[in-house]
């Protein structure tokens, strides 16, 4: 049902019936096509099953922080379980069309009653608030929220590594950095006595800023929460977030999550630079990777891939497949699964769309306990043709977040090439432009000291006249 902000009367009640047990949710807005002020808004939510039954969410509207509209989402889009497990969790989308007054910046919020009372990192019972942050430009400039094309993972092994990506994805092309922070109970407010995730040593809960990969060694049971929060970027300036609230169940269990084995391509050269993996393809060529998973626990495997090009409508489809392979006597004991992800890149240089995250989810299940395993991908084209390009790993940038006029650049050579570095914010205008010689093969740091103001910014590494490397810098 269509909501026009313009009519709605002013809501100072009070929240609904309590949907206790709430686990965690977040907001979605899409313009509407060929529309300057309208939206599909959706909010997706999760709760386990032991609480009160999920109610229609009321969806509140901010300009700033006085203004509220309250709109009730009627619209019931979808429901289901979570995965099967054994903490039984529920999932539920609401959707309906609203009409913004005017072009500005809004806040779209959804609050309610109860947080589990199990949660060991905050205070009881707390309400849930979550909040997406939109700017709805003037007609004739499109924007929608970035969206999550994966559901959080809310089972966490006690004392082992659990990586896992929500893999957010926006439609406009926006650049995304992403972060993790404190949950909030109420407009502009934190849930009461939070206390970060426990962690085992040299395993504290952080999110890579550029790949949005989670990566935690949780070292007691119990219910925790953590907010994930998604930022845009357009032409450097913020424009909006998204925050994805969740409650995460860490589980003692004989069951491991499942092993990488092996990596290997056709086309593309793999590199890993500060724990991110990058598949470098040959612009306009296709090519393939295959990984190959294992499981201590000898369980049966199953694996996906997701990312924008395996969306509908895709300019660039991916495809995808795997296989289980079984136990063969008198060679091996053990269950694998090798999964196949091919794909085309464009020809065209620096194409945008050459540049995506994947996701490779690999699964298994022992007594009824299912782990995730997420491996992220960082997939990019290089227009270089020679089988002796200097260098194929993505620049390492840190520290990243930076502050200005301090920050260093790392790279790698298998080939002596002149180097320089060209810096450029997002509307294309060149910044630094600087030559540094020729060097020599081997690992390389330069300390780069720029007065560049707060902001993204695309950096790019040139050996022999051909960019090899870029990535994003962020200034704060």
């Amino acid at each position: 049902m269509k909501k026009l902000f313009t009519l709605l009367l002013l809501v100072t009640a009070g929240l609904s019936a309590s949907a206790s047990h709430l686990m965690g949710g977040q907001i979605h807005a899409r313009q509407i096509p060929g529309t300057a002020l309208t939206y599909e808004v959706t909010i997706r939510l999760f709760r386990d099953v032991l609480g009160i039954n999920m109610s229609a969410p009321q969806l509140r509207v901010y300009s700033g922080n006085s203004t509220q509209y309250t709109s009730s989402m009627t619209t019931l889009a979808g429901s289901g379980i979570v995965n099967g497990f054994q903490y039984p969790t529920e999932w539920y989308v609401y959707k309906d069309t609203i009409t913004f007054a005017a072009p500005g910046q809004y806040r779209l919020a959804y609050n309610e009653c109860c947080r589990n009372a199990a949660i060991v990192n905050a205070g009881n019972s707390q309400t849930m608030f979550l909040e997406t942050n939109l700017t709805v430009f003037p007609n004739g400039t499109f924007n929608s929220s970035p969206e999550f094309l994966l559901d959080p993972v809310g089972f966490v092994p006690l004392n082992q590594q659990w990586l896992s990506n929500p893999l957010a994805f926006d439609a406009d092309g926006d650049s995304l950095v992403f972060r993790i922070d404190t949950p909030f109970a109420n407009l502009n407010a934190n849930v009461t006595n939070y206390v970060f995730p426990a962690s085992a040593a040299g395993g504290l809960l952080n999110v890579n800023s550029f790949t949005g990969e989670i990566r935690w060694t949780p070292s007691t049971v119990g219910n925790y929460i953590f907010s994930y929060v998604v930022d845009e970027y357009r032409n450097g300036q913020l424009i909006g977030s998204v925050v994805r609230d969740y409650q995460y169940v860490v589980m003692m269990s004989s069951n491991t999550p499942p092993v990488p084995l092996a990596t290997s391509v056709n086309g593309p050269v793999i590199s890993t630079v500060n724990g991110v993996t990058t598949a470098n393809f040959p612009a306009g060529q296709a090519g393939s990777i295959t990984l190959t998973y294992t499981d201590n626990n000898n369980d049966s495997l199953v694996m996906q891939a997701f990312g924008r090009h395996f969306l509908p409508g895709s300019s660039l489809p991916a495809n995808f497949n795997f296989v289980q392979l079984d136990a063969q006597p008198g060679v091996s004991t053990t269950r694998f699964v090798r999964g196949t992800l091919n794909w085309t890149p464009s020809a065209i240089a620096n194409d945008p769309a050459n540049d995506w995250t994947c996701v490779f989810r690999v699964s298994d299940v022992t007594n009824g306990i299912r782990f995730f395993r997420d491996e992220t991908m960082l997939i990019r084209a290089t227009t270089t043709t020679s089988v002796n390009n200097p260098s194929l790993s993505p620049l390492s940038l840190y520290p990243n977040p930076a502050s200005s006029g301090n920050w260093n650049m790392g790279f790698s050579l298998n080939e002596q090439a002149n180097i320089r570095v060209r810096i450029a914010d997002l509307q294309g205008r060149l910044l630094h432009n600087d030559y540094y010689g020729n060097y020599p093969v081997g690992q390389h740091l330069i300390v780069r000291q720029d007065a560049l103001p707060q902001g993204l910014y695309l950096v790019e590494l040139e050996a022999n006249g051909q960019v090899i490397a870029k990535e994003k810098l962020l200034i704060k």
